[in-house]
């Protein structure tokens, strides 16, 4: 079972760091949304769809190569190429980041009328322009940070530092009047501070053993050829998070844009857990299959599936009955309409949670990663078939239709896939513990939340009381496997030994 136990440490960290980069995210997201209204809101939402896309294709999906490259060649003391692989990335990443924020600045008009007939969005574009190039270095530079076995420098810059000062600026920014232009600034200004504070840990930190080797390798080539193949499930993966906000932007207006990126993010919160258990998982499982130990990589694939049910099972039910509350309390009556398409995104994400996490970690160990692309590529397709047609009748029911379902099916097909090469797949049966507990909890919770009105605290107070019934019910029932008390005694040793 030391596995079992290695995997909960080694995931303690990861989750953390995932669980205070989506909540400063949110907060992000709640400060505009409460300050600016669903119609600036969604300006944003918008605007920042198009720097995702364009940021994409500046960063060429070189990060996943930055990370491979400069471990291998520090691992063979190859100075020298190491050197190569960070200058060559990011000064690629920064011409192509240049060249593309200019471009944008100029499009920007085109974009703004003809594609989502919004002229106030022109210079929310311009602004964003800006942060180009930045965030195309960044993206290179946690990737080396990772490379160097050092994620604290990639959690401190990006998920503490750059999301402290995006809210702090955009809060001061309102403040003064700025509105959605003032969070537009917010967040160039939160990328252009991790940048160059990563420039600087780059510099002073970790390549003072390089100053040495004054020369340095060119593997821009290199680094091309390993990244482009990885951009084709980089763009797919990026449709499916930008194509229902990019079709509600063109067919619908922008505050139905901002009412329905209510729903979004809070939904994918129960992706949090899967995100942290996804890079050990890979890792015990990929080691695992080397040594040909098929029964516990089985063992492996089970516990992490169970874990992910007994967490977010009962999280998703709490969406699912609070799910007003939830949208009112945070961020006010005004996207009090995005209450449907959060219980429909919510069922999308659990099952994509569930299933497809673990699934595609499995395929990634059998190397099939073309068979990830393909559902990858099959889900995308879909997507854009029902947004289509549903987004011009039934708005943002419509997109979250599109995308929940197209989850869905992704979750469907992972799961008969890797059934049928890898012969694994979960035991839901064996979990109608976890599910009864869960069921019965969530309806004592409801009935006394009838006691209560609805605000921000009494959601807390009601939600930890989920936390504490469903734990004693769960004990009561004996749910709890070996596995689970084991994890479970490896977490909090690991709080309290730090």
């Amino acid at each position: 079972m030391k596995f079992i136990e290695n995997l909960a440490k080694g995931s303690l960290v990861l989750l953390f760091g995932i669980f205070l980069s989506k909540l400063l995210s949110y907060i992000y997201r709640v400060i505009v949304a409460r300050y600016l209204g669903s119609s600036d809101y969604g300006l944003l939402i918008l605007g920042l769809a198009v720097f995702g896309v364009a940021n994409l294709i500046a960063s060429l999906g070189m990060r996943s190569g930055v990370l491979r490259y400069v471990s291998f060649y520090l691992g063979k003391k190859d100075y020298k190429k190491v050197k190569g692989v960070i200058l060559s990335s990011l000064k690629l990443t920064f011409i192509l980041g240049v060249f593309l924020g200019v471009i944008l600045f100029f499009v920007s008009d085109f974009l703004a009328i003809n594609l989502f007939h919004n002229s106030k969005l022109i210079i929310l574009l311009k602004i964003l322009a800006v942060g180009l190039p930045f965030v195309a270095m960044l993206d290179i530079l946690l990737g080396v940070f990772l490379g160097f076995q050092k994620p604290k420098y990639e959690v401190i810059n990006d998920k503490v530092i750059r999301s402290i000062v995006q809210i702090l600026v955009t809060l001061f920014l309102i403040m003064l009047g700025y509105n959605v232009l003032g969070a537009a600034w917010g967040f160039v200004i939160g990328v252009i501070t991790s940048t160059l504070l990563s420039l600087f840990i780059l510099e002073f930190k970790l390549l003072k053993f390089l100053k040495s080797f004054v020369n340095h390798i060119k593997m821009t080539k290199e680094l091309v050829n390993f990244s482009w193949p990885l951009v084709l499930t980089l763009v797919s993966g990026l449709i499916i998070s930008y194509i229902d906000t990019f079709m509600l932007g063109y067919f619908k207006t922008a505050s139905e844009v901002g009412i329905y990126n209510v729903a979004l993010p809070t939904s994918a919160l129960l992706l949090i857990l899967p995100a942290a258990l996804f890079v050990n998982m890979l890792s015990a499982m990929t080691n695992l299959y080397a040594q040909k130990k098929l029964n516990e990589l089985k063992k492996v694939y089970n516990t992490v599936v169970r874990w992910l049910f007994l967490i977010n099972f009962p999280i998703f039910l709490f969406i699912i009955f609070f799910s007003e509350g939830i949208i009112t309390s945070l961020f006010g009556k005004e996207y009090l309409s995005a209450n449907l398409a959060l219980i429909v995104l919510s069922l999308g994400y659990l099952f994509h949670s569930l299933i497809s996490y673990p699934n595609i970690s499995v395929l990634e160990v059998f190397k099939r990663t073309k068979t990830i692309l393909l559902i990858n590529v099959i889900i995308t397709v879909l997507n854009i078939i029902i947004n289509y047609l549903l987004i011009p009748e039934y708005g943002i029911i419509g997109a979250a239709i599109g995308t929940g379902g197209s989850f869905i099916l992704g979750a469907i097909l992972f799961f008969l896939i890797t059934k049928d090469i890898a012969k694994l797949s979960p035991k839901f049966i064996s979990y109608w513990k976890i599910f009864l507990a869960s069921i019965i909890s969530i309806f004592v919770v409801y009935l006394l939340s009838t006691f209560l009105n609805v605000s921000l605290m009494s959601l807390i107070i009601l939600f930890i009381a989920l936390i504490v019934i469903y734990n004693l019910l769960m004990f009561l029932i004996k749910g709890f496997t070996k596995e689970d008390l084991i994890a479970f005694k490896a977490v909090l040793t690991g709080v309290f030994n730090r």
